[in-house]
């Protein structure tokens, strides 16, 4: 898909102007800091930094990338990582770690310029090659079949400090992969975090993703995964976004043959004044492809959180099938949700459908419950637990998936809710 026709909803090209080269000043110094190419400095000035006018940007929280004078996090203490992955419940000989945007074995390192098609239209993709030239790479070969942890640390030793891990992966024709992502950092200090995960998926290959967002209650999150996907590939994703201040979290997929499939589904909790922006953009570039999205959002507080799903149908995408479905719980009238669905449609022969509702929790349910004997707080957690598990059932593994489902229990415990 073009620059152009994804503009609007990826990214505006904006000049140059004297008041944007003082935004981008610091970001001078950390280009410079990681001999980063002229070429990529050129498009990042070219491309400027995301701005409330521009469509995909609208809800979330673009200030921040000004507010702060980010520098580069150095290399992470030792103790701090052997720390967090003992809390996280993750074993370093069997995960690949990246800390503060660096592999800690360099088996997995390698040089990979981003393949994706939409990622050379992003900034903060651009941002994050440029200040990250060596990625985490993975590579499944033709017929194999690989499970594996990835855990992307943030540890700065300071506020105002930022990492842009980079993370290749290219699941060869008939390969299958199993991974699981989760981005973390340190609890208190003031960090951006900026992941790009770059897949590609060969001929008939199946990937299936977790993706689990937990970084510290200061932390900024700007993360994306773009998937291109072959003829008859799969691509199966389940987005949880579990901590941080302000995330924002996209999906772009872009199907270049036939037959391709992919089913991604996402669930997110925000609490205090929390800010989520989630955005996925889905391209059916061939024939006979078929998408589906699930997202469910719970919001209590002060919290806000946003939704942007957009399918696009190339004009020769026959017998393309497209459905996209984004619900959000509010626990307090104080929450806010926003929702936009999204379709643009140019083939004849296509079945596309989207859905949006915002609501509060079914007082005849809470009613049927606490008649029944069940505590309200328990009440209120047990259909917060239903609300969110349409979408956690979208996780394989069981015990990933159990783990998922104490953790929203515990959250509506920490909100004061029962367990």
């Amino acid at each position: 898909m073009s620059a152009k026709r994804r503009n609007g909803f990826q990214m505006k090209t904006m000049a140059a102007s004297t008041t944007n080269d003082d935004k981008l000043a610091h970001y001078r110094a950390a280009f410079e800091h990681a001999q980063a190419s002229e070429t990529l400095w050129r498009r990042f000035v070219e491309l400027g930094l995301p701005a409330r006018a521009q469509e995909a940007w609208h809800y979330a929280d673009v200030g921040a990338f000004s507010r702060e004078s980010w520098a580069m996090a150095a290399p992470a203490d030792g103790a701090a990582v052997r720390s967090l992955l003992s809390e996280l419940a993750l074993d370093p000989a069997t995960s690949l770690v990246l800390a503060n945007g660096r592999v800690l074995d360099d088996k997995g390192v390698g040089s990979a310029a981003a393949g994706a098609a939409a990622l050379h239209a992003h900034s903060l993709a651009t941002l994050n090659e440029a200040l990250t030239p060596r990625a985490a790479v993975i590579t499944i070969a033709a017929g194999e079949t690989k499970t594996l942890t990835v855990a992307s640390l943030t540890l700065p030793a300071g506020d105002g400090e930022m990492a842009h891990p980079r993370i290749a992966i290219k699941v060869a024709a008939g390969a299958r992969a199993d991974l699981r992502f989760i981005f973390a950092g340190s609890a208190g200090k003031r960090y951006w975090s900026n992941p790009v995960v770059d897949i590609t998926l060969g001929e008939g290959a199946e990937a299936r993703l977790v993706s689990m967002a937990r970084e510290g209650e200061q932390a900024l999150h700007t993360g994306v995964i773009a998937a291109t996907v072959e003829r008859r590939a799969r691509l199966i994703l389940t987005e949880l976004i579990l901590g941080g201040r302000s995330i924002r979290r996209e999906t772009l997929v872009d199907f270049i043959g036939e037959d391709g499939a992919a089913d991604l589904a996402g669930a997110y909790l925000g609490g205090g004044e929390t800010r989520i922006d989630v955005r996925s953009e889905v391209s059916h570039l061939s024939p006979r492809c078929r998408s589906r999205q699930l997202y469910r959002g719970v919001l209590d507080d002060k919290a806000f959180a946003a939704f942007q799903g957009r399918v696009y149908v190339a004009p020769h995408a026959q017998g393309s099938d497209a459905a996209q479905s984004t619900r959000s719980l509010l626990l307090q009238r104080t929450a806010e949700a926003a929702a936009k669905p999204e379709l643009e449609i140019h083939a004849d022969d296509v079945k596309c459908s989207h859905g949006a509702t915002v609501g509060e929790l079914d007082p005849d349910m809470l009613f049927y419950l606490e008649a029944r004997g069940v505590p309200p707080a328990e009440a209120r957690s047990m259909l917060v637990k239903a609300f969110i598990g349409e979408v956690l059932e979208t996780i394989a593994d069981e015990s990933l998936r159990e783990r998922n489902i104490d953790r929203v229990g515990r959250w509506m415990t920490g909100r004061g809710e029962g367990a």
